[in-house]
């Protein structure tokens, strides 16, 4: 264990200087009936995140004390934020969306023949994130989030002075669990 400032030490354990958190993308393959806005998604994706993971605790008491074994993992909820363009073609992807899951459209004819056919199994998608190395074209870890769908759209703020800004707007998905590409240690993926 090194001792003291090293930095030739630190540069070597630093691996290519290190992943960037400005080179990612998004990729969510909207369902089919709801827009084909999915390629536009991707560039307006103006954040998101790596997904986070825990696993929870079981608790046995035993002589007066708690004794703790690991539990299930619990995936949270993940978000991004999106760029709003002048024709709304996302957000409204988004809004026709929760729309289908909530059935508040049930009355037009392609949710009514997908109720019959298969249920509503279209409307969980898969989304993959991907962490890019510099050069921006390399994938350098993926993950995929499974039977995922939009659990909130959240509100874009209006205001007089917001002068020189381009509107943007939250979206929070809840998903079944994720996978990833790689994964050290283990060698599992989920």
């Amino acid at each position: 264990m090194a001792s003291g400032f090293d930095a030739t030490a630190f540069r070597s354990k630093l691996k290519f200087g290190g992943a960037r958190p400005n080179l990612y993308r998004v990729v969510i393959s909207f369902p089919s009936d709801v827009a084909s806005v999915d390629e536009t998604f991707t560039f307006l994706c103006r954040s998101a995140s790596l997904p986070g993971m825990m696993v929870g605790q079981v608790q046995v008491p035993y002589f007066g004390r708690m004794i703790k074994y690991a539990g299930d993992r619990i995936y949270e909820d993940w978000s991004v934020r999106v760029i709003n363009d002048e024709d709304f073609s996302v957000r409204n992807a988004f809004e026709a969306w929760q729309n289908r899951l909530a059935m508040l459209d049930f009355g037009t004819p392609a949710i009514e023949n997908a109720a019959v056919v298969g249920g509503h199994e279209f409307l969980y998608v898969d989304i993959e994130v991907t962490q890019l190395a510099k050069d921006g074209h390399s994938d350098l870890k993926k993950y995929y989030l499974k039977k995922a769908w939009p659990v909130m759209i959240g509100p874009i703020e209006l205001a007089y002075d917001a002068n020189d800004q381009i509107e943007e707007f939250d979206v929070t998905f809840a998903y079944d669990y994720f996978t990833t590409d790689k994964i050290s240690g283990m060698g599992s993926s989920s």
